[in-house]
């Protein structure tokens, strides 16, 4: 009853992550219709930053498929 309940905090130099990944995966079999592999897709999105005081609130990939495209995954 007396826990403290979570909250954002946000700081002036306080800023958002980016990872820029590659792939060479086929950006069609990834993207089409049907049912795929998750561990092909998990790639594809970021891992969020948590410890045991503290957790990112948005984290942004951004994936290349080389001559194919990109993809843009989010976790929060």
């Amino acid at each position: 009853p007396n826990q403290p309940k979570p909250n954002i905090v946000v700081t002036q130099n306080d800023g958002v992550s980016v990872t820029i990944a590659e792939t060479d995966a086929d950006i069609s079999r990834l993207s089409g219709y049907g049912q795929r592999p998750l561990s092909e897709l998990d790639t594809l999105l970021p891992e969020l930053p948590v410890s045991d005081d503290s957790a990112t609130a948005f984290f942004p990939q951004i994936t290349l498929f080389p001559d194919q495209g990109f993809s843009i995954g989010l976790a929060s």
